[in-house]
């Protein structure tokens, strides 16, 4: 990183004392008469710089090293001075071991004549201010960020927006961190993202001195040392419609009894977390609105989130159809209004960094979807986007183990195991054919060749073949040609947009792809081989679960044939078929399956 970008703020400014009597009170400011200014009218007749200009990480380590220190002084304010001058000292050199700064500033500069006194200030309007409380309320932001909003909403502040904002700060009415900060040992991390581990220490062109930089959430703007954060918790102040949401379609039995079950939870709201764990086709979605709209009445706003824009394109005109289009705010890293508020809010996970504790519940979809699974950044967003006692809802086929035992332990679990036909899931055929190498995968075996005969020929039914490697797919493509119009996709292939469309208007028979294709894919009538299915770091429990979730969608084709192909049958080809099989025999025990459709 060579340059800040250009118009960002760079916060700069200095370590202060102020005291009236045995009342001692530290601050950090970018502009020592704002505060000097705030405090006299406290009260505070006594003032002093306790260092030179630092950047905003710098200082802010020290004002929480300093104000522990403070905390246990009873004392005259020259000893108090002292005391700190040693502190900050400390300080500094902790810093340089920890960190490699290799400047330390001169402690208790005698500043000059005149700095002390406000005369640069411009004092904001009390309107002013309440616009600036209103819009961070509940919300996490760089000052350019906040600068965007008020201009969304068509407000521009008279007084500059940083003193506006560190007038909210000494209030205690917002806080002011850096957006890479250091904890007391030193060390850096990121106050935005959480996260330490991709952290960077360059030479800023912001301030002009070391910086560290966060490079794990930089495609949201990018996080360094002396740049500010502004945040503000919001609270239940919305007010919404009793009026029940309208799905646009009849609930099963299964979705009804699913949907009573989390409107209890959110009514109760003795427990902080839910796992809705659904059939791949159950209709999740809409069994949530109920939840939704109880939360909703309450006061509190909601958020759903999703790890994928698509999605939240998709969702968009359905939750606006169900609660109402002034009810509904999409968020997605191409939307053109990125702070509209909405009691209900629809977004990507990654827009969850830009919030701070102001969603009485979260719905949160496809939580083992990438790029939500094992990215601890947005794990960290969206449980700092909840209000401290906020409610979560988890919607997921294929849940991670570790989820599901905390919630056995100390959360509930829904069950939706029913699609909406009524006809039990696909269970998969199991089948170990030595035939197969890694080595040579154009030899498919010929149980392969006959389950693509059986589709074309019985079922008329297109076969989605799943392999485990990007590299396999033009080789077994090739091999499968024969078996009627045949194509290969992949992640890496540009023209995976125009053979996905092909295979959507059944100009194409057969489509050999990778895991890309494992979710999101709903076609007529469709039947999916896997291929290599025993290669276990790719084709987990709930990667081959969310693949023979593909199948039996539709009442027009509600069987359906998976087969799992692999040269031995693995624990997780096992655990999968186990796992389906499950889902079929909670249905029919609880009668949501047709007559006659499912054996118990």
């Amino acid at each position: 990183m060579n340059r800040a970008p250009r118009g960002t703020f760079c916060w700069s400014g200095q370590l202060y004392l102020v005291w009236k009597e045995a009342d001692f009170k530290l601050g950090i400011t970018h502009k020592p008469g704002l505060d000097f200014s705030f405090w006299t009218g406290r009260g505070y007749q006594f003032k002093t710089l306790l260092a030179t200009p630092l950047s905003l990480a710098t200082a802010y380590f020290l004002w929480e090293r300093l104000t522990r220190s403070l905390s246990f002084l009873r004392t005259s304010p020259a000893e108090v001075e002292l005391l700190l001058a040693g502190e900050i000292k400390k300080g500094l050199r902790l810093l340089k071991l920890a960190t490699g700064f290799s400047k330390a500033p001169e402690t208790l500069l005698a500043p000059p004549a005149g700095s002390l006194l406000a005369t640069d200030v411009c004092w904001p309007a009390p309107a002013e201010l309440e616009n600036i409380r209103r819009t961070l309320s509940g919300r996490i932001l760089y000052r350019e960020e906040l600068d965007a909003a008020l201009a969304e909403m068509g407000l521009r502040p008279l007084a500059p927006l940083e003193d506006s904002l560190q007038i909210l700060a000494l209030s205690g009415e917002i806080t002011l961190i850096p957006a890479v900060g250091l904890n007391p040992r030193g060390e850096p991390f990121c106050n935005r993202c959480g996260q330490a581990g991709s952290l960077k220490l360059v030479s800023c062109a912001a301030c002009g001195g070391p910086c560290f930089i966060c490079e794990e959430c930089l495609s949201m703007g990018l996080s360094r040392s002396c740049r500010p954060l502004y945040a503000s918790p919001g609270g239940r102040a919305v007010v919404n419609s009793k009026m029940p949401p309208d799905p646009g379609f009849k609930l099963t039995p299964a979705q009804t009894h699913a949907a009573a079950e989390l409107k209890a939870f959110v009514r109760r709201r003795s427990k902080r977390e839910c796992l809705l764990w659904a059939a791949c086709g159950a209709g999740k979605t809409e069994v949530a609105f109920g939840a939704i709209a109880t939360a909703l009445e309450r006061g509190d706003e909601v958020l759903y989130a999703t790890p994928r824009r698509e999605v939240v394109r998709e969702l968009a005109p359905r939750l606006r159809g169900a609660f109402g289009p002034e009810q509904v705010a999409a968020l997605h890293g191409g939307s053109t209004s990125k702070f509209r508020r909405a009691p209900l809010t629809l977004a990507t996970t990654h827009q969850a960094i830009r919030y701070f504790r102001r969603f009485g519940l979260v719905v949160l979809d496809e939580i083992d979807a990438f790029p939500f699974r094992q990215n601890p950044m947005l794990h960290y967003a969206v449980d700092r986007a909840r209000l401290e006692d906020g409610q979560i809802i988890y919607l997921t086929a294929t849940p991670p183990e570790g989820l599901v035992r905390r919630l056995r332990r100390q959360g509930e679990i829904v069950y939706l195991p029913a699609r909406h036909h009524g006809y039990p899931l696909p269970e998969p055929y199991l089948l170990a054919a030595r035939k197969l190498d890694a080595r040579r995968p154009w030899l498919v075996p010929g149980e392969a060749e006959a389950f693509l005969s059986l589709s074309r020929e019985e079922d008329k039914a297109q076969v989605l073949v799943f392999v485990p490697a990007v590299e396999m797919v033009a080789g077994i493509a090739a091999a499968l040609a024969g078996s009627g119009r045949v194509a290969g996709c992949s992640a890496a292939d540009p023209e995976r947009d125009e053979k996905l469309a092909a295979f959507r208007h059944r100009q194409l028979e057969v489509l050999v792809t990778t895991t890309l294709l494992e979710r999101g894919l709903t076609l007529e009538r469709i039947n999916v081989l896997v291929l290599f299915a025993d290669v276990e770091e790719i084709f987990d429990v709930n990667t081959l679960v969310q693949i023979a979730g593909r199948v039996g969608r539709t009442l027009s084709y509600p069987h359906g044939r998976v087969w799992f192909v692999g040269r031995r049958i693995s624990p997780a080809m096992t655990a999968a078929r186990a796992r389906i099989r499950e889902f079929n025999l909670l249905a029919a025990r609880r009668g949501y399956l047709r007559p006659g459709t499912y054996k118990l």
